[in-house]
This record gives structure tokens, sequence and C-alpha cells, in this order.
């Protein structure tokens, strides 16, 4: 039981690492959605493709969680109860993701993109803090 705790605060940790890299490559190729007429951080371009493949990762990584953690709770009601925002968002990011191909919602897509991954971001911060107190 213990090592699926250890294993689900590693995983944690790389996905509060991945988020920090999306948020990265936001900041360095998404900069207009900002009002921002050059980029705060300036990357090479030949990386984009490997930001855009991070979102993928990251939604492997947290379906890996998402189990490890229900193998923890062993209790489907209370699994859906405690974790019920960390499904959601890992619901969304496989359908929200191919609307980026559709030029007139790719603003609004990178709004909520931002917004989610930051967000997402904030709690997995939060967890690992409240989890380090215990």
């Amino acid at each position: 039981m213990t090592s699926y705790k250890q294993i689900s605060k590693i995983i944690d940790f790389l996905i509060l690492f991945i988020l920090l890299l999306i948020l990265v490559g936001f900041f360095s190729y998404e900069y207009k959605i900002f009002g921002l007429s050059k980029p705060i951080m300036a990357l090479p371009d030949n990386l984009y493709h490997f930001f855009e493949l991070l979102p993928w990762i990251l939604l492997s990584l947290l379906a890996v969680d998402l189990y490890i953690k229900f193998i923890i709770i062993k209790n489907l009601r209370k699994f859906i109860k405690k974790h019920w925002l960390d499904i959601v968002l890992s619901i969304l990011i496989p359908v929200l993701y191919p609307l980026k191909a559709i030029s007139f919602a790719l603003k609004s897509y990178k709004y909520f993109k931002f917004g989610k991954y930051t967000y997402k971001f904030y709690d997995k911060f939060k967890k690992l803090k409240k989890s380090k107190k215990s």
C-alpha cells in the first residue's frame, strides 16, 4: 500500500513538472494570447513539436495517476468523490485538444487550455504541499 502512495507522489511531481513545461511553452510559443508582441521566453522553433506532445504525455501520466489512486482507495464512489476534478480534466485534454485545428476556436481554446493547465498546476501543488504536512 505504501509503495502505491509513493508512486502516486512521484507521478504527482512528474505531472507538476510537465505542467510547468506546458506553461513555459505557452509563454514561448503562444505569447499572442497574452497580448504580447514577442515571447517572454524565446525558445528554438524546433522545440515546438516537443511542446505539442506534452499534453499527450500529461494525459498518459494522469491516467496512470488516477489508476493508482483508485487502487489506493478501492471504492469507486469515494474515488469519484475525492478525485472528480482530476477525472474531468483528464477527459477534457483529448476532447479539447483537437479543437486547435479549427482556426476560429483557436484563441478561445488557448485561453481555456492555459487556464486549465494553470489550475491543474495549482491543484497538484496544493495537494503536494498538503501531503508534505501529513
